[in-house]
């Protein structure tokens, strides 16, 4: 066996002397070492993505989400199946991690585990694994037989395989549909990868539960709407997350959460959507309520309610963060309003009203707002004009009036700004420009 070509393996340069250092001098190295984990993960996300979609695959199919490996990897391959059964309400059948060795090799090693193809084959075959699963084998050597014996029956049964390891040209990645092969350099303490290796895929493993739940609409926004509360510390995190999706009090929260007998997701569909329990359930089982849809109305239906209603916006628009809007009266509208609505991130002012919802969000709630108003966007709102027509304005007349008001509040807002502010803007007004100068005269330096 030749480990001399494995990363994992190779003596790390910034390490040497590590018994002569003082306990300061070690945790230093040591936290420096570690902020190259997460580097190398994100270097990695190109294959990373395929895999969490595949996962979202099988979910959807009713298939499930098979860790395996040996020692620290099949540690937290057990780990992260673990936490899914609080964090986002799954059966413990859903995410499984397997170890060489069993359940005993949790915390003893057991002798020969990891170096058994067979005893890898045997356990997908007790776990009567399908073509609707996926298998992602965890090794940080990349080369742990225990995984490879695993990863040729799951192909012959025809199940999705992916592979975690910590090496480049991994020999487990051979055997894998959608290998993940991250480098995170030597390891602090020579060939010890529960340090480095062990972090890096424990993130990686991160990734690939959460991002795949939320694919499936475990997640309302960023809340866990499937968290189950099994402590006091869960019950009120429940409550809090109730209150956070609807806008709800306290009281309230707790009222549903009761009579939801603790199902966080039915509360809050109990709240948003006016109806009993049977109701709410009936909708979550026909599918006829989507999380997702409803947090998007939610903002745009705020916006146009902080802008004084959808007859006061003459177009909608947006860039990558950010709804923009062409408003009649700015009188009508409440900014602080605005920045109080759950997934409004900023406001700004300028030529155009612009609220900030961020990069995910920017495009759906723009067009659920253009929706709402029978438009494309881009296109003038289709406003009664009768009122208009009266006063005897035409549509010249309203484009005038709008630049007036626009330039009348640019020049309030100025005439507001603090006497401090207004000497400094003086002072540079003066000094600015003769900075030049007095860097050609030597005053100051280049």
């Amino acid at each position: 066996m030749n480990l001399e070509n494995l990363t994992t393996e190779r003596r790390n340069e910034n390490t040497m002397g590590l018994d002569e250092m003082s306990v300061k001098e070690a945790l230093q190295k040591m936290n420096q070492e570690d902020q190259k984990v997460a580097m190398a993960v994100g270097q990695e996300l190109a294959a990373i993505e395929p895999v969490v979609e595949a996962i979202i695959k099988s979910f959807n199919q009713g298939g499930r989400l098979i860790y395996m490996g040996a020692g620290t990897s099949g540690r937290l391959g057990v780990l992260d199946a673990a936490e899914c059964v609080p964090t986002f309400g799954v059966e413990p059948e859903m995410v499984q991690g397997l170890i060489a060795g069993g359940q005993k090799a949790m915390t003893v090693a057991v002798e020969g585990a990891e170096d058994s193809k067979e005893l890898g084959r045997q356990d997908l075959v007790d776990l009567k694994l399908s073509a609707n699963d996926i298998v992602v084998g965890i090794a940080a050597s990349g080369r742990t037989p225990y995984v490879i014996g695993g990863l040729e029956y799951a192909t012959t049964v025809g199940a999705a395989t992916a592979t975690v390891a910590c090496n480049k040209n991994a020999e487990i990645s051979k055997y894998a549909q959608m290998p993940i092969e991250v480098d995170a350099g030597p390891e602090f303490l020579t060939g010890s990868t529960r340090l480095k290796s062990g972090t890096a895929q424990k993130l990686i493993l991160n990734m690939l539960s959460t991002i795949s739940m939320i694919g499936i609409g475990k997640v309302y926004n960023n809340l866990m709407v499937d968290v189950k509360p099994t402590n006091e510390k869960l019950v009120e995190r429940s409550k809090r997350i109730i209150m956070e999706a609807t806008g709800c009090s306290y009281e309230v929260a707790e009222l549903k959460f009761v009579e939801a007998e603790e199902n966080v997701k039915l509360a809050i569909v109990m709240i948003l959507t006016d109806s009993t329990k049977e109701e709410a359930t009936q909708k979550l089982i026909e599918g006829c309520f989507n999380m997702a849809e409803e947090r998007i109305k939610r903002i745009a239906d705020g916006i146009y309610k902080e802008v004084g209603g959808q007859e006061n916006v003459d177009k909608v628009i947006h860039c990558m963060t950010r709804v923009r809007m062409d408003i009649r009266d700015y009188d009508k509208v409440d900014i602080e309003g605005l920045k109080k609505i759950d997934g409004v991130m900023g406001v700004v002012e300028d030529d155009t009203l612009q609220v900030v919802v961020g990069p995910g969000t920017v495009n759906k709630v723009a067009q659920e707002m253009v929706d709402q108003a029978g438009v494309k966007l881009g296109e003038p709102f289709n406003h009664d004009t009768a009122t208009d027509a009266a006063a005897g304005k035409s549509g010249k007349d309203l484009v005038e009036e709008k630049a007036a008001q626009m330039k009348a509040q640019q020049k309030a807002k100025q005439n507001n700004t603090s006497p401090f502010k207004k000497v400094l803007k003086a002072i540079s007004s003066i000094f600015v420009p003769m900075i030049p100068a007095f860097v050609g005269a030597g005053i100051i330096g280049g």
